[in-house]
């Protein structure tokens, strides 16, 4: 991607797939979930559900090269207030 100095856009460049795949990923789960586990209805449909949601789950994750434009410019961010930039540092 081509780097931005504006720290919101760059926040949601990098962290936009990551909401967008965890809320598909929850969706296509909660949608297999009923059926399979509480209806007791084994559906092949419904694990075709299950294996989506997972898969999408599983490549949510940003990159290491986003996150690391990332986080370099959180840490001075975070110590003016910037709430993303709170939210974006990496642990300790």
């Amino acid at each position: 991607h081509q780097e931005t100095d504006n720290f919101t856009a760059q926040f949601f460049v990098s962290m936009g797939p990551f909401f967008a795949n965890t809320l598909l990923c929850v969706l296509f789960c909660s949608a297999a979930f009923l059926p399979v586990w509480e209806l007791k209805v084994y559906d092949p449909l419904a694990y075709f559900f299950y294996w989506l949601g997972l898969s999408i789950g599983m490549h949510a994750f940003p990159s290491t090269t986003d996150l690391s434009h990332l986080w370099a410019q959180a840490p001075g961010l975070a110590k003016k207030g910037n709430p993303l930039a709170i939210l974006s540092l990496p642990p300790p």
